[in-house]
């Protein structure tokens, strides 16, 4: 019984193996690739003036690629949400669980900048996480744009804690147009080091912020 367990066992492991070197020979390949193509082929504005003419059903074939290093799943995200396409949710949410970070993070943009109902309880989820990462300021940006209620506590943690002067959780103050904002921005305000690197531009931001909600 013993030798049988570690039959299946060693087998199970040399294929796990075979499994990952393969993966990895696959991903250099593909790097290498999208090496020659970046030398031999044009550049990414070019890409995207390809793009730009051809409809939502192709560009959102374009989102899924398990090569790590194409340019074009980002660049049809990137058409998709400058068009507000709708169609492209679906395939966006799936987009925003990606393991390649470029795409996940085109997604969960593209998902706030087309501000459909369906993508709210994908970007509360990554909000929930509490991670305060990269993810999370686009995904908590997203709700603010769609000025979903729940998500205010959120920008107001965001403010007190991840983001303290920062334009991300001013900029989001700013468009809930909250009365009680106000105080929250002023306090900010007070606490920003004058010898800052960023003090005038971040003092500049904030008043405007405090002007836009006084104004709403």
């Amino acid at each position: 019984m013993m030798k049988q367990i570690k039959f299946l066992f060693k087998n199970w492991f040399k294929g796990l193996v075979i499994i990952v070197m393969v993966f990895l020979l696959y991903q250099g390949v593909c790097y290498l690739y999208w090496v020659m193509r970046a030398i031999s082929e044009p550049s990414s504005s070019a890409i995207t003036e390809s793009m730009i003419t051809k409809p939502d059903e192709y560009l959102i074939t374009k989102m899924y690629s398990w090569d790590f290093f194409s340019p074009y799943p980002s660049k049809a995200i990137e058409i998709l949400a400058s068009r507000k396409s709708t169609n492209a949710v679906p395939g966006l949410i799936k987009s925003s669980r990606s393991f390649n970070k470029h795409i996940r993070r085109s997604a969960i943009a593209a998902l706030g900048e087309i501000g459909d109902e369906r993508a709210i309880p994908r970007l509360m989820e990554i909000v929930k996480s509490g991670k305060g990462d990269y993810d999370y300021s686009l995904a908590l940006r997203g709700l603010t744009k769609m000025k979903y209620e729940p998500a205010y506590p959120y920008v107001i943690e965001w403010a007190n804690t991840g983001d303290p002067w920062g334009f991300d959780s001013v900029n989001m103050l700013a468009e809930y147009d909250k009365i009680e904002s106000i105080e929250l921005l002023k306090e900010l305000k007070r606490r920003i080091p004058k010898d800052h690197e960023f003090y005038t531009s971040s003092i500049r931001n904030i008043d405007e912020a405090i002007g836009k909600v006084e104004k709403s």
